[in-house]
């Protein structure tokens, strides 16, 4: 039974979050475990957020007043449930926790959880093949019905216990039209008395390591071994499930337990796949949805259901299947608002709003099917705990990969004890300063910091002699029964945030931000490896920026752990994430560090960076000022892509750093920037830029925004410069930030800090940060100098998704003329082939050989200056412009 949590406020990287959606399964036999794991968790008691419940979610609280638990006051709670739950746990669930259940009709929640899944979380179908894999499907709900990319009408196969079939015309708009009783239960039964397993993850796992050819009746076994082509048959299609056992005078001992689990599971799954088809037939659909607890992402199982459809339709037929399968009914649960004057919110199942729901992976995520999620943890002691956990069972499913080596069972539970015998109350979220310091610590403190140690040691193959003892011997189990089988769907937390898609996109409905496409071969593999490399530096930082405590090393050793198995997982299995592009890869560094609450990895080389720079920025402006206007805008150019140098995310710029100031660093980058540049767009934007520009200015553009990268050089005399020219002509530069920390790229926090820093030395932007409300001041009566404003993006990561953004920045984007798009992350991983509604500058240093060679044929520190006026695509050189014609 799905069950679905609903989570408080949170900034969960994506910096607006408002609410989580987080996902639990517990099997209907363990609905003990299910009760423990509430009241365990405290989710029912009254903490202002919604809980979960069997087959339900919580959709707000009840009635006023409530009972004393403990030291917390329960409220009189009630929960939307659906399903047989429903019914069968209302007397345990008020008895055991107090809680009322308030009964829902499956089918409507089926549904509408249907249509809140494909309406809010942008990859949720997918078509499935052995070859091919994954494909993600994206449909519209307000398409005209019928359309090639129409969500309605659609057909729902729900396979649970039984199977249910309905028809779905539009929201609040279905009807059941058939059913089978051959679904989950008749499989489960069948092969818990033909094979002796007891669970169903147990039961799907051995069929993973079966022939069903042993026990089917084939084809090719009737026909000599050929096929019957005039019927379209070859010789490996399944004839007659379990024929041979007929030919056979044998006795179940004789067959193997596999090869009779995955022949059950084919002709479970071929005979659910033929009824679906029939039933699509007579109502003249073309589209239809497999869910429902019995699939589990097994791709044995959307494999055969798939084939069925394909074969019995003859290709007309596309068989669909949705990430979030088995919480159908719990999510419909969920956002049925039952009329419950608690909800301040609109219902969540509503249509466009000003609020998006963003998928984040949480350390619990590399288990499969959510089963280790729940609510927040609160202290580092049941984080640690929890990773020990997912780490165990991702041993015990080969998902350790080629990454390093995992502890030991003895390290990791050390670790998760949280110091002496006596252990660390579990409310502390600090740990005693008497234990003895973990096996991490003491590789930090070695000569070689975080790549000294078990993390460090690869053999040949490039797997370390640790690790391929750790996968090798059999993990003990863990505390509790978690998890499925690997090969199914990673579900993240769902976050509900106050974003909204960038209104000056020319074309929102086809932007995609990412312009490399990691499903391409190899690409995956070097991201992945590139995060890993960067890893145990990235570690020191983090530790070093919490003061190098007992405890921020104890979280360090937990995100270390956590940032693998989730490389790990991504790499065995790209698509049970999702569709991820670049941008969400890159960004699970920034999340992870977030989990083990590392608030500011970079925080020191920041400050330290902000200060060189700000030293030197008085002479900068003077020596800009002295130049006509033509040079000006030259040079400002010029400075932005020198400062674009900075990047702690580059490993060719990490090594600079090791060999000169920062201040050294700019001015020889500034030095050796010549024309042309690998993309030089420098003439058609000046062209553009000083036609009418005011006296004294070199730009004509009246409002600009300018996407800030990194701190330091690059923000102070890079971005500082260029928007000080827009408001000396009396025009209005918006600076747009990061609202959380990622590597060493300026959040907007941090930017109005630099401001009133440059306000001591630049009256220009004095005047224009106190007129634009960055912090307050006295004007001069006749300065009519422009306006200087910092608004938050609502990301915080490397990359800039312009699918959402903080609704402070969709007003700042009004009446805007140019955009302005600074470093690689923003301008070159993400929205290189962007267009927009307004003229825009995209502006970068190439830091990555890769990356130079993959878009442009071009070479390490090549720059990039895109200019392209409202509603044109970029002109680019290399494989990426033959790519856009």
């Amino acid at each position: 039974d799905g069950c679905v949590e609903g989570g408080g406020l949170g900034a969960g990287g994506c910096g607006a979050s408002i609410g989580r959606m987080h996902f639990v399964r517990f099997e209907t036999a363990k609905i003990s475990e299910c009760l423990d794991f509430i009241q365990a968790k405290r989710l029912h008691l009254d903490s202002g957020s919604p809980i979960a419940g069997v087959g339900a979610a919580a959709a707000g609280a009840g009635d006023e007043g409530g009972r004393r638990r403990g030291d917390a006051q329960v409220r009189h709670v009630t929960i939307n449930a659906t399903g047989g739950g429903a019914h069968k746990f209302k007397e345990l669930f008020h008895e055991r926790l107090g809680l009322e259940l308030r009964k829902l009709d499956e089918m409507e929640c089926l549904v509408a959880g249907a249509n809140f899944l494909l309406r809010a979380v942008r990859d949720e179908a997918f078509a499935y093949t052995r070859r091919d894999g994954r494909q993600y499907v994206r449909l519209y709900p307000d398409a005209p019905p019928g359309s090639a990319d129409s969500l309605f009408p659609y057909l729902l196969v729900n396979i649970g216990s039984g199977v249910s079939i309905v028809r779905v015309d539009g929201p609040g708009n279905s009807t059941r039209i058939s059913g089978s009783t051959l679904g989950g239960g008749a499989f489960w039964g069948l092969c818990r008395l033909l094979t002796g397993c007891e669970t169903f993850d147990e039961m799907l796992e051995l069929s993973k390591k079966g022939d069903n050819a042993r026990v089917d009746m084939m084809v090719g076994d009737i026909y000599g071994g050929r096929a019957y082509e005039s019927a379209g048959l070859s010789a490996d299609t399944i004839a007659s499930s379990f024929g041979k056992v007929v030919m056979r005078r044998d006795h179940l001992a004789d067959y193997r337990p596999e090869d009779l689990a995955l022949s059950l599971l084919r002709m479970v799954s071929y005979n659910i796949g033929q009824i679906a088809h029939l039933n699509a037939v007579q109502h003249g659909l073309k589209r239809v949805f497999f869910g429902g607890y019995f699939i589990r992402g097994h791709s044995f199982t959307m494999d055969t259901i798939a084939f069925a459809i394909d074969f019995w339709s003859k290709g007309q037929m596309q068989a669909l299947f949705l990430r979030h399968e088995g919480f159908l009914g719990a999510i419909g649960a969920f956002v049925h608002s039952g009329g419950d004057p608690g909800r301040a919110s609109p219902p969540l199942d509503a249509g466009p709003s000003p609020r998006v729901w963003v998928e984040r992976f949480p350390i619990g995520a590399p288990i499969a099917a959510g089963a280790i999620y729940g609510p927040p943890i609160e202290t580092i002691e049941e984080k640690v705990h929890w990773v020990e956990k997912f780490v165990r069972i991702s041993r015990r499913r080969n998902l350790c990969g080629a990454l390093g080596a995992m502890p030991s069972d003895t390290a990791l539970a050390a670790v998760a004890a949280g110091g002496s015998p006596g252990g660390t109350p579990p409310s502390s979220p600090r740990v005693s300063k008497t234990r003895a310091p973990s096996a991490f610590a003491r590789e930090l403190s070695c000569e070689g910091g975080a790549t000294a140690g078990r993390f460090a040691r690869e053999s040949s193959e490039g797997v370390s002699s640790s690790e391929e003892a750790s996968c090798g011997r059999s993990a003990p189990p863990a505390t509790v029964s978690l998890g499925t089988p690997g090969g199914e769907d990673v579900l993240g937390v769902l976050h509900l945030c106050e974003n909204v898609v960038f209104p000056l996109l020319f074309d929102k409905e086809g932007y995609d931000p990412n312009t490399v496409d990691v499903s391409n071969e190899g690409e995956l593999e070097y991201w992945v490896g590139i995060l890993l490399k960067q890893l145990p530096p990235l570690l020191e930082r983090a530790i070093r920026s919490e003061g190098d405590t007992e405890d921020a090393q104890r979280r360090g050793e937990a995100m270390n752990l956590a940032m693998r198995v989730h490389l790990s997982r991504l790499r065995a299995e790209p698509t049970s994430y999702g569709r991820l592009g670049l941008a969400e890869v890159l960004e699970l560094r920034e999340d992870c560090l977030r989990e083990f609450f590392f608030r500011d990895a970079y925080i020191v080389e920041k400050h330290n960076e902000n200060t060189a720079a700000m030293t030197v920025l008085a002479g900068l402006l003077a020596e800009i000022d002295s130049l006509s206007r033509e040079a000006r805008l030259r040079a400002l150019v010029d400075g932005m892509l020198a400062g674009n140098i900075f990047d702690w995310g580059s490993s060719a710029c990490v090594e600079l750093y090791q060999n000169g100031s920062i201040l050294d660093i700019y001015r020889q980058a500034r030095a050796k920037l010549a024309r042309p540049f690998l993309v030089d767009d420098f003439e058609a934007f000046a062209e553009r830029a000083l036609e009418n520009a005011p006296d004294g200015s070199a730009l004509s553009y009246r409002r600009v925004l300018l996407f800030c990268d990194n701190s330091g050089a690059d923000a102070i005399l890079g971005v500082l410069p260029m928007a000080r020219e827009v408001v000396r002509g009396g025009g209005e530069a918006v600076l747009v930030a990061n609202s959380l920390p990622a590597l060493n790229d300026v959040t907007a926090g941090e930017l109005v800090h630099i401001l009133a820093a440059a306000a001591e030395l630049c009256p220009i932007l004095a005047s224009a940060s106190v007129r634009g409300g960055v912090f307050e001041g006295e004007i001069d009566a006749d300065d009519r100098g422009g306006v200087l404003r910092v608004v938050a993006s609502g990301h915080g990561g490397p990359c800039l998704d312009l699918r959402r953004v903080t609704t402070a920045l969709a007003d700042a984007a009004q009446g805007a003329d140019l955009i302005v798009l600074v470093g690689m992350g923003r301008a070159l991983h993400t929205n290189l082939l962007a267009t927009f509604t307004c003229d825009s500058l995209k502006l970068a240093m190439v830091k990555n050989q890769r990356l130079a060679s993959t878009l442009f044929a071009g070479k390490l520190y090549d720059c990039c200056c895109c200019f392209q006026k409202a509603g044109e695509m970029p002109g680019l050189p290399g494989p990426i412009g033959e790519c856009c014609k």
